[in-house]
């Protein structure tokens, strides 16, 4: 038997081409950012769904500064928070574990927001 290396013991090509990818994505800084387009993104899909009454330049007005009252923005931040499930399970499934800690402080960061918006503001 020879003594050099075993092709067993080698990792497949296809499988360090996946550690590479995994490692590129399955970051903190990656899951902050899709977490924060995924709320973004449903606070859109929140105006299409429900709030089409509105003109899209009013629906915008209710989340700026000066406005009696942030009950519909409020409304609308927590419904948002929603989609972040989407990438959160995605990241989960694909143990992505960095990611997923980055989407779940993406949404505890818009949950900070929906906070103020309800409470303090």
């Amino acid at each position: 038997m020879n003594s050099e290396s075993n092709p067993f013991d080698k990792i497949p090509v296809w499988q360090r081409k996946q550690e590479k990818k995994t490692a590129s994505i399955n970051k903190t800084i990656w899951g902050l950012l899709i977490g924060l387009v995924a709320a973004f993104v449903g606070v859109l899909l929140v105006y299409v769904i429900l709030y089409r009454r509105f003109t899209f330049d009013s629906y915008i007005e209710l989340f700026l500064p000066g406005k009696l009252t942030y009950a519909l923005a409020a409304k609308s931040i927590s419904l948002a928070m929603i989609f972040n499930l989407l990438p959160f399970y995605f990241f989960l499934n694909k143990k992505y574990y960095q990611a997923t800690k980055g989407v779940v402080f993406a949404t505890g960061l818009v949950g900070i927001l929906f906070i103020f918006y309800k409470f303090v503001w």
